[in-house]
């Protein structure tokens, strides 16, 4: 399998509308200005996140899952070689020796993946990201007037809530896989706790296949124990992973993740089918650290963004900011209404 195929062109862009048929992006009234006039999203580096650790949340789990496979497949070897079991005497037995391979196995593709650990020097797949809440599962009040903990992140500075299709914005992401070229594409929830890991697809996915990895470094056939295999699965569960904390967003996100430079050039020399257009990067001052941002639905004769609603939130002068939101969206067919949570100043007591 090639480093291209590795990687792969399957996608995440799962159908989710059924269930959550809108969803909900907090943002500035300076951002919704750049969204609208340019029918763009931005998606954030992942360190340029609220908790830029999220990706290692998942990190003990996979250890755990590692150790496990190691274990059981070392014990069968012992079984019926003698030479095994006194090499895993001599590293100290079958649990330290599991315990060891699985943390190395675990850090390398972490390294790997998010570090610049391989011999090109750069990630494999840096993930970015474009949050949503999905709202599918609150009251009908906050569906139809926004998360009182969202509208406080905006303060007296005032907010809004820009109100996607979310079938609408599935078919714009496959557009985007066909004009760029990613390692992967994801539009999914996130998850929050390790019980509902259990049941998730991909973390299924991601046990086989480490299953199958595991079972190859010990084979003969040295192709059972592809990297590439683990790759999407182990992509798709550590970054929707996140700390139970923010449950209360019930969170739906798109994550890019554009192919690197080094596998463009791989794809050059082994004379593998050329990347399409590589996606438009920028660089964002945030609290003081200049974040990259990718474009999404930034390709040329590209449709507008699937936006029905604009919700502006609790804020100072709630009506002028709808009359410079109007303002904003011109004529295009875009509902605007008014949260009707009251306005509270932060320092109120």
């Amino acid at each position: 399998m090639s480093e291209r195929e590795s990687i792969g062109s399957d996608s995440g862009i799962e159908d989710i509308s059924e269930e959550h048929s809108r969803l909900y992006h907090y943002t500035d009234i300076g951002s919704l200005e750049n969204i609208i006039k340019n029918q763009t999203l931005w998606a954030t580096h992942y360190k340029g996140l609220n908790d830029s650790s999220e990706v290692q949340h998942m990190r003990p789990i996979i250890e755990e899952m590692m150790f496990r496979i190691c274990n059981d497949t070392m014990r069968r070897n012992a079984k019926n070689s003698l030479l095994y079991r006194r090499i895993l005497d001599k590293h100290g037995g079958l649990a330290v020796t599991s315990k060891w391979q699985a943390k190395n196995l675990v850090r390398i593709y972490y390294d790997l993946t998010f570090s610049a650990a391989g011999s090109a020097g750069e990630p494999y797949a840096e993930p970015y990201v474009v949050s949503f809440c999905s709202h599918s599962d609150k009251s009908t009040y906050v569906q139809k007037n926004g998360l009182l903990s969202q509208w406080r992140g905006y303060g007296a500075e005032g907010g809004v809530a820009i109100v996607f299709n979310t079938e609408r914005l599935r078919r714009v992401l496959g557009t985007e896989l066909q004009n760029y070229d990613y390692s992967a594409i994801y539009l999914k929830p996130v998850v929050y706790h390790e019980s509902a890991l259990q049941d998730d697809e991909e973390f299924k996915e991601l046990k086989e296949a480490l299953q199958q990895y595991v079972k190859g470094l010990d084979s003969d056939d040295k192709a059972m124990a592809s990297s590439g295999d683990v790759f999407l699965p182990f992509f798709g569960c550590v970054t929707r992973f996140k700390h139970q904390g923010f449950e209360e967003e019930s969170e739906i996100r798109i994550t890019v993740s554009p192919v690197p430079e080094h596998t463009q050039e791989f794809a050059t020399i082994k004379g593998l089918p050329a990347v399409r257009l590589k996606p438009t990067f920028d660089r964002r001052n945030r609290r003081g650290v200049n974040i990259s941002r990718v474009a999404i639905n930034d390709f040329p004769n590209k449709g507008n963004l699937p936006i029905q609603q604009i919700i502006v939130g609790p804020q100072q002068d709630q009506d002028a900011v709808v009359r410079r939101v109007n303002k904003i969206i011109g004529r295009k067919k875009i509902k605007v209404t008014k949260s009707e949570t009251p306005y509270i100043p932060m320092n109120s007591s």
